[in-house]
C-alpha cells in the first residue's frame, strides 16, 4: 500500500507542476501569436487550468475505470467550490464583477444542474455525452461572443491574464513558450498515468470504491493548480481573477469533460458518486451562485460557510466507508 500511495502522491504533485506549466506556456505562447486576450482568458487558461482533470478522467474511463474517472471529475467542481474558493475568499474576501455573476456564475449553475439531471439515473451514455458537448459549444461561443462585443471587457481580460500568467516578448518567446507548453502537457499525461494507476491500486489494497478515491483524493489532486492559482490571486487582490477561473474550470469540467467520458463509457456511476456527491454539487453550485448574489462578493462568512460544508462532504463520504 505504501507504493500506491506514493505513486499516487507521485502523479498529483507531476499533475500539478505539468498543470502550471500548461497553462503559463499555453497562454504565453497565444499571446506571443496575438490571439485577442479574451479567447487566451476564456479558451486557452479555462482549458489549461481543467488539463489535469481532462486527461486523468479521460485515461481512467479509456482504461475502464469509470469510478475514478466520474469520481474525479464531481470531486474536483466541489473541490473548486468549497476548498478552492473558501480558501481564497478566507485570505481575501472576493469583491465579483457583476458581469461574471451574470454570464459565468449562470452558466456554471446550469452545466452542474444539467450534468445532474442527466446523472440521476446512475449512468451516462454517449448520447448523454453528446449533449454536454454541444451545450459547451454553444455556451464558449455565447460567452465569446458577448466578450467580444464589449471592448472594455478585453482590456480588462488583457490585464487579467497578464496578472495571472505574465507576458513574454522578443524573437524566441513562441518557440520558449511553446516547449514550455509540450513539455507541461508531458508531465500532466505522466502524472495522470501515475495517479489512476496508485487511485487504483490504493482502492483495490485498501478495499474501497474506486469512485470514493476518485471523489477525494483525485478530485482534491486534480484541483490543486486552481487552488495554487487562487490563493496567489487572493494575496493580489485579483478577487475577480479567483472566482472567474473557479467559474470556469467548472463549466469545463462539467460540460467539456463530462461529455468526453460520456462517449467514451457508459459504465455506473460508483454509489458515492450519486450520493452524496451529485447532492452536494447541486447544493454548492446554487449556494455559490446565491451568496454571489447576494452583495456580489464572498466573505469570510459565506467563505466559512463553503469550507464547513466541504468538510461535512468529507465526512460523509467517511461514513461509507
Amino acid at each position: 500500500m505504501f507504493v500506491d500511495v506514493l505513486m499516487l502522491v507521485a502523479g498529483i504533485a507531476v499533475l500539478t507542476g505539468g498543470g502550471q506549466l500548461f497553462v503559463t506556456g499555453s497562454a504565453r505562447l497565444a499571446q506571443a501569436l496575438g490571439i485577442s486576450p479574451i479567447v487566451v482568458g476564456v479558451i486557452v487558461i479555462g482549458f489549461g487550468t481543467s488539463a489535469p482533470e481532462m486527461v486523468a478522467s479521460v485515461l481512467a474511463a479509456a482504461q475502464g475505470r469509470s469510478g475514478v474517472a466520474f469520481g474525479n471529475l464531481v470531486g474536483s467542481n466541489i473541490s473548486n467550490i468549497g476548498l478552492v474558493l473558501g480558501a481564497a475568499a478566507m485570505v481575501q474576501p472576493a469583491i465579483v464583477n457583476v458581469t461574471i455573476v451574470r454570464r459565468e456564475a449562470l452558466i456554471s449553475t446550469v452545466a452542474a444542474l444539467l450534468f445532474i439531471g442527466l446523472a440521476l439515473n446512475g449512468s451516462l451514455d454517449a448520447l448523454e455525452g453528446g449533449v454536454l458537448l454541444v451545450v459547451f459549444i454553444v455556451a464558449m461561443g455565447w460567452l465569446l461572443w458577448l466578450a467580444l462585443r464589449e471592448r472594455q471587457d478585453t482590456a480588462i481580460m488583457a490585464e487579467e491574464v497578464e496578472g495571472l500568467v505574465g507576458t513574454q516578448t522578443g524573437s524566441g518567446a513562441k518557440l520558449r513558450e511553446g516547449l514550455r507548453a509540450l513539455v507541461g502537457l508531458g508531465l500532466v499525461l505522466l502524472g495522470a498515468e501515475l495517479t489512476v494507476r496508485g487511485a487504483v491500486s490504493l482502492a483495490l489494497a485498501a478495499g474501497v470504491d474506486e469512485g470514493f478515491v476518485g471523489l477525494t483524493v483525485v478530485g482534491i489532486g486534480t484541483s490543486l493548480p486552481e487552488l495554487v492559482t487562487g490563493i496567489i490571486a487572493a494575496v493580489r487582490r485579483e478577487t475577480d481573477l479567483v472566482v472567474g477561473n473557479v467559474l470556469g474550470s467548472n463549466v469545463f469540467n462539467l460540460l467539456l469533460i463530462g461529455g468526453t467520458v460520456g462517449l467514451i463509457t457508459s459504465d455506473p456511476l460508483p454509489a458515492a458518486v450519486v450520493s452524496p456527491g451529485l447532492p452536494v454539487l447541486a447544493i454548492g453550485s446554487l449556494g455559490l451562485l446565491l451568496f454571489l448574489r447576494i452583495g456580489f462578493k464572498l466573505r469570510r462568512l459565506e467563505a466559512g460557510l463553503l469550507l464547513g460544508g466541504y468538510a461535512v462532504y468529507i465526512g460523509l463520504l467517511g461514513l461509507q466507508l
